[in-house]
């Protein structure tokens, strides 16, 4: 990723987390009830939710899985709830929009289109797409991983800094892989108990579930 598209992906980052988030072509998830949404094996009760993925070329293996389960997570959503999906990749990170979106048939399409175009590639950096999640001031986050971060700590106390102020649940899956990396299975534990959220660990080989 060159030097000026980092920089403008940090200004939007930054701008957007300053703004009060109203569901586009919606209303705002505030006034809306809570309601359940189910992911991979964790269920919780939200008006807005945010998932954001590890898209990155580790998960070339797993990706499919996870793309069967945000598409069955996404189909469950009513009207009243509102969501979006951020993939972590290694020019940044690509998402349906700045802003939440209204769990309508429409955007449901957008997302499997966007689910077709990603592309798994790269090394993992997930700040820029933690850092959009928040922006966007959901109830819940889910957040999947299937390997350590460049700077586990980095990430962990990054998490720490953006509840501040907010009062946003992360739910964790961490995908492990026999032989694979533990370290990071542990971050996404304590980001998931010191917001109030769950963590799971899934196998490779296990199904996706929801």
């Amino acid at each position: 990723m060159n030097k000026v598209a980092t920089c403008v992906n940090r200004i939007i980052r930054s701008i957007l987390l300053l703004i009060p988030v109203t569901a586009v072509g919606g209303t705002n998830p505030a006034s809306q009830p809570a309601r359940s949404v189910r992911f991979m094996g964790i269920e919780d009760s939200s008006r807005s939710t945010v998932f954001v993925i590890d898209a990155t070329g580790s998960m070339s293996t797993k990706f499919n899985a996870v793309r069967s389960g945000l598409t069955e997570a996404a189909s469950e959503l009513s009207s009243a709830q509102s969501f979006n999906t951020v993939f972590s990749q290694m020019a940044g990170f690509a998402t349906l929009s700045v802003s939440l979106l209204p769990a309508t048939e429409e955007n449901r399409i957008k997302l499997r289109t966007l689910l077709s175009r990603v592309r798994v590639e790269g090394a993992t950096d997930p700040l820029p797409a933690i850092e959009a999640a928040f922006a966007m001031h959901p109830d819940v986050i889910f957040f999947v991983a299937d390997g350590d971060f460049p700077d586990n700590d980095l990430v962990q106390r990054r998490f720490h800094e953006l509840e501040q102020g907010y009062r946003i649940r992360i739910n964790t899956i961490a995908l492990m892989t026999h032989g694979g990396d533990v370290e990071f299975a542990g971050v996404l534990k304590r980001v998931a108990t010191q917001s109030g959220g769950a963590f799971r660990e899934v196998t490779a080989e296990s199904e996706s579930g929801h």
